[in-house]
């Protein structure tokens, strides 16, 4: 469960996060587009490493039929792949346990859109 957490905590994420992205710019004067495509490489480094790495492992979640850590990392990381506009097909098994997870109540009241700091544009 920790190495699929860290697949996404610090394989996946930490690369585009605000800091790295406005650093982008600093530093390289990186355009929206290159930001962009900078984002869309690093999500699906993270999809392809979890998807072969879960595949053996999962169930209903990430790990058999009980949610984990694993299943907290995975969800925002495929709301991280709708907004940098990253098709999640080709990772079946991690659409089904996002839809799996995305049903649960603790998920819906956790998700991005649900928080209050979320921006509504």
């Amino acid at each position: 469960v920790l190495q699929a957490c860290e697949i996404v905590n610090s394989g996946s994420q930490p690369p585009i996060n605000l800091r790295v992205q406005q650093l982008l710019v600093e530093r390289f004067n990186a355009t929206e587009l290159q930001k962009e495509e900078w984002a869309q490489f690093w999500v699906r480094w993270g999809l392809e490493s979890l998807e072969a790495f879960l595949k053996p492992h999962s169930g209903k979640y990430s790990f058999g039929d009980e949610v984990t850590a694993a299943d907290c990392c995975l969800v925002p990381l495929m709301f991280t792949a709708d907004r940098f506009k990253v098709s999640t097909s080709s990772y079946p098994n991690l659409e089904r346990v996002a839809a799996n997870c995305a049903a649960l109540e603790a998920f819906k009241k956790a998700s991005p859109p649900q928080q209050p700091d979320f921006p509504k544009s």
